[in-house]
């Protein structure tokens, strides 16, 4: 397999996609060629630290492996759908997760013939595609059917498996790569699409309730559960509203169930006003749910006392001694909407400390080894909580995740759980309406799905009513938190434009902007929130 540096540049750029850290990239290395990131490359910076493991794995004859274990990885990565003849034919899946030498011939370019045709040329099938990065976008490209023999796991795979992965295997164990139908092209809009772009799915699929309906982000999974495992973790999860935290977290208490560690999930909008402006209530009421999740009967003044050891250590000895010690595995706390806190400064920053300190005790205490701490929120915080970038910060320790829009692959994965089947037209089409935003698109699908022969203009136009009770609602926020002007004037540009900063994570907050390349600039997400505010 021949390595060119188009080919190694785009492999470079996809790692620095996928993993977004150099302690996540130094996980996926260890598990898809057992070796230790560190002894290659010393930590540095992501995009160096990716350049010399390609350079690295081409030099030591492991970059096939490695490229595999991406692909197998990131099946939903444009660069994991990608089939180059002259660069992967040829290759096959092992029981190891690796490729090897195919076990049939191929031509001299490199791509398999396909049994019955004439001397390798494939005239008469039906044409293949594949998608490669340039330019920060895809272009995509033609190529005829092949077909390579698979060893190993990839016979073991289900049909439905094999039908998602484009894949048909005969009797000899052939793997016939089929044409795909979903890609996306670029940054341009498309123009309008009929009715014709979707179709209810041709295979039946399964009744999927509504909380569900879920695109796995696979790398993001991957790198949050290796973190669990590891004591005194502590994850932050950020994205703004709607965006998947909630799922995201919800999947990560079904692997604590897998590793049979202990789950608890507390959402810090459930606490009422009067939790939120007096610290011993809100550890008490913290406690509380915590104990009642585990059936914990251990009352909270067996361990309490405020007037001698203050509200946060009360709360520390506490969980301690009527929790901590009386568990076996390791508890996975997960703390949704901590952002709520950041303009409660009566308590905030003694909350805040407090997180953070249980991360720390981790790291000299057996017992406090045992929790693991999950928080999601939607914006940074902010900048009158002075301590936010200090040593008592638990903003500025542990891993980050920051999840992303959906990407085209991935809103043809949401579809396909709603039993539509979109071309690629209608993707690029959504993008544009839509912005990969999972709450928009799920919408979008159920009226889909109701009526597939909606036409895409008649969905838009019904997503941009005055009635739609998203746009009501993030209206009514926009009023409330006196953001009405600066979004109109935010939506009304032709190009990204820089507004104060605590206005901006307030849009960011509410899923109504993104970030321009730089973090100074902002635009509208997408072209439904760009037409709604802008004559607001």
């Amino acid at each position: 397999m021949t390595w060119d540096n188009q080919r190694k540049q785009q492999f470079r750029h996809a790692l620095q996609d996928v993993y977004r850290s150099y302690s996540a990239l130094q996980i996926f290395v260890r598990d898809a060629i057992d070796r230790n990131l560190a002894e290659i490359v010393e930590q540095s910076g992501l995009t160096s630290a990716a350049f010399e493991l390609v350079e690295w794995s081409e030099a030591k004859g492991e970059i096939d492996r490695l490229y595999a274990a991406f692909c197998l990885e990131n099946d939903y990565h444009p660069l994991a759908t990608s089939i180059d003849a002259s660069t992967d034919a040829g290759l096959n899946l092992h029981n190891s997760g690796a490729f090897t030498s195919p076990t049939s011939s191929s031509s001299s370019s490199g791509s398999m013939s396909n049994p019955g045709s004439n001397s390798g040329s494939n005239s008469g099938s039906n044409p293949g595609r594949i998608i490669n990065i340039q330019g920060g976008g895809y272009h995509e490209t033609h190529l005829h059917d092949r077909t390579q023999y698979a060893e190993g796991d990839i016979n073991n795979q289900t049909d439905q498996h094999r039908e998602q992965k484009g894949l048909n295997i005969n009797d000899q164990g052939q793997v016939t790569i089929q044409h795909q139908e979903i890609h996306y092209h670029g940054s341009s809009s498309p123009s309008v699409v009929s009715n014709s772009s979707v179709t209810p799915s041709v295979t039946p699929q399964p009744t999927i309730a509504r909380g569900d309906r879920y695109v796995s982000h696979t790398a993001i999974e991957g790198v949050c559960q290796a973190a669990l495992t590891n004591n005194g973790a502590l994850i932050r999860i950020k994205a703004p509203h709607q965006m998947g935290k909630t799922e995201l977290a919800a999947r990560l208490c079904d692997f604590a169930e897998t590793q049979s560690y202990d789950c608890v999930v507390i959402d810090f909008q459930k606490f009422n006003p009067s939790q939120l402006t007096n610290l011993d209530q809100f550890w008490r009421c913290l406690c509380q749910m915590i104990i009642d999740q585990l059936d914990i009967e251990t009352p909270l003044d067996t361990h309490w006392n405020t007037a001698l050891l203050g509200s946060n250590s009360s709360c520390e000895k506490y969980l301690e001694k009527a929790v901590l010690k009386q568990i076996d595995q390791a508890l996975i706390l997960i703390l949704e909407n901590v952002d709520r806190l950041f303009e409660e400064l009566t308590i905030a920053e003694q909350v805040f400390r407090l997180i953070r300190a249980f991360h720390e005790r981790a790291k000299i205490s057996k017992v406090w080894r045992k929790l693991r701490q999950v928080l999601t929120y939607s914006t940074e915080p902010l900048a009158k909580l002075d301590f936010a970038n200090t040593h008592y910060s638990p903003f500025n320790v542990g891993k980050e995740i920051e999840l992303p829009s959906l990407a085209p692959m991935q809103v043809a994965h949401l579809a396909e759980q709603f039993g539509l089947q979109l071309n690629e037209a209608a993707i690029a089409q959504l993008m544009t309406d839509f912005g990969g935003h999972p709450a928009l698109l799920q919408q979008a699908f159920d009226r889909l799905a109701f009526d597939p022969t909606l036409e895409l203009t008649t969905l838009y136009t019904q997503a941009q009513h005055p009635a739609s009770s998203h746009l009501r609602n993030l209206t009514h926020q926009l009023d409330a938190c006196g953001l009405t002007e600066i979004m109109a004037r935010v939506a009304g540009a032709t190009e990204p434009i820089a507004i104060p900063e605590a206005k901006a994570y307030a849009l960011y907050r509410l899923g109504l902007v993104d970030w321009d390349g730089d973090r100074r600039r902002v635009k509208p997400r997408c072209r439904l929130y760009r037409d709604r505010f802008a004559s607001v």
